[in-house]
């Protein structure tokens, strides 16, 4: 995306904004090996740090591997075996996987990062842990082996507190799936005499909560966004199904629904609560991915012509990927479902400060818009390298841009600055729009009127 910088000579306050890369093909980088044959790659995070394990000489061993574009691989060693393997990295490049210890007998979960190395997350007295997930802050989530290996208990580990056990509600088992940056963790446990098992939220005071069922024998909680809403899904009564389950702690667990069948399955939900997977339609003769929020409930996203899709993830934006059968299910593709939400309208002036809003398009000056702040809006968080502008709102980038409040109201209005004849307004035009998005994800849209001079 655009770059933005603070432009030298310029006011106080007044940034600029790079243009926006060019198209260009794809470039291949080859990562490399450890010194063996073979290297596969397993996460990426913000900064393009990317984790994998890579075989060393020989092809005698592999070991987990973080890879940079100014440090290139780095062999993140091993726990005293021949063998590790990464499971997520954060974006603090703090990298979390497991590990053989001496012998190759065990293998215990471990945290890397660039300035600690290597560190043995420990078990609950058995032989085995696995790390599932990090978040911002360096907190890991997993299971590990009791002593015996006679159960297996989720666990919560952090660089001061060191490995805390979740628990479980009353039985052997409990496992975690997911974790958000403010250490609310998410699994399923086990109940007495292990019987059944249901899904669970867990945080720091207040330990293991227990988010109930549909009535069936089982619920899991898979996903947890910012504000602490779980996706999950239970069985129903007689376990004859499953449903998709939204979670908060003021509204309990709501049920998804389905797309007419027996079945529905969560497999991830954004920070605005849209949650995404696949269900049956009526017959359960195959899936269809869907998408729920909780204005517009359960929409199916529908196939390429074949009988199933699904969905896999979900951005803020409401972008979500997945992959559909094709026509006779001949085959399946990739897809992207541009699902989204409602576009806000907002106010904008152009040319602000001169009431005839005159433009001559074949001018070389600058043309100024300004985004203006409204009740329950304000104009500073949208995203200025979002922003475009002319005829049909998708033409011209800004070249800068600065705060102030343009119509007097006491309120910073966000002012764009435009080179012409960029924004492809001609002769005879009586208004241009503006598109962008909020820095949370928002779509804004406006448009405002002007009055074309200097045409002949």
């Amino acid at each position: 995306m655009p770059g933005i910088t603070r432009s030298r000579g310029r006011s106080r306050g007044e940034w600029s904004i790079s243009a926006p890369w060019a198209a260009a093909a794809p470039v291949t980088v080859d990562l490399g090996t450890l010194g063996g044959s073979s290297s596969s790659t397993v996460a990426v995070n913000a900064n393009g740090q990317v984790v994998g394990y890579a075989f060393t000489a020989g092809d005698a061993e592999y070991h987990a591997f973080s890879w940079t574009q100014s440090g290139g691989m780095v062999d993140l060693g091993t726990l005293g075996g021949s063998y590790s393997y990464p499971v997520a990295v954060n974006d603090n490049g703090q990298v979390i996987g497991y590990s053989n210890t001496s012998g190759n007998s065990t293998y215990r979960a471990f945290s890397w990062t660039q300035s600690g190395g290597m560190v043995d997350l420990g078990t609950f007295g058995g032989s085995y842990t696995v790390p599932v997930a990090v978040n911002a802050g360096g907190q890991v989530v997993g299971y590990s082996n009791t002593a015996g290996d006679a159960a297996q208990r989720g666990f919560s580990w952090t660089q001061s507190g060191g490995m805390v056990d979740l628990g479980t509600f009353g039985g052997s088992y409990s496992y975690p799936f997911a974790v958000n940056d403010s250490g609310q963790v998410v699994g399923y446990a086990y109940t007495a005499g292990d019987a059944a098992y249901h899904a669970f939220s867990w945080k720091q005071p207040g330990g293991m909560v227990d988010l109930g069922t549909f009535g069936g024998i089982a619920s899991y909680a898979l996903a947890v966004n910012a504000s602490g809403q779980v996706a999950g899904f239970s069985y129903i009564p007689g376990n004859a199904g499953y449903r998709a389950f939204s979670w908060t702690q003021s509204g309990g667990m709501v049920d998804l629904g389905t797309l007419g069948g027996n079945y529905s399955y969560p497999v991830a939900l954004n920070d605005n609560g849209q949650v995404v997977g696949y269900s049956y339609p009526a017959g359960n003769a195959a899936f269809h991915a869907f998408s729920w929020t909780q204005s517009g409930g359960m929409v199916d996203l529908g196939t390429l012509g074949g009988s199933s899709s699904q969905a896999f993830a979900v951005n803020d934006s409401g972008r979500v990927i997945g992959f559909s059968n094709t026509i006779g299910d001949a085959a399946y593709h990739a897809v992207l479902w541009l699902t989204g939400t409602a576009v806000r309208t907002v106010p904008i002036d152009i040319k602000p400060g001169s009431g005839a809003n005159n433009f001559n398009p074949n001018s070389n000056a600058e043309l100024r818009v300004a985004i203006l702040s409204s009740p329950g809006f304000n104009a500073a968080t949208v995203d200025p390298a979002s922003v475009r502008f002319g005829r049909t709102g998708n033409e011209a980038s800004p070249i800068r841009f600065r705060k102030q409040d343009v119509d007097g109201d006491g309120d910073l209005d966000l002012v764009l600055q435009f080179k012409t004849p960029s924004p492809g307004i001609k002769c005879g035009d009586t208004s241009a729009t503006l598109t962008g998005k909020t820095f949370a994800g928002e779509s804004v849209q406006g448009t405002g009127s002007l009055r074309t001079v200097g045409c002949k």
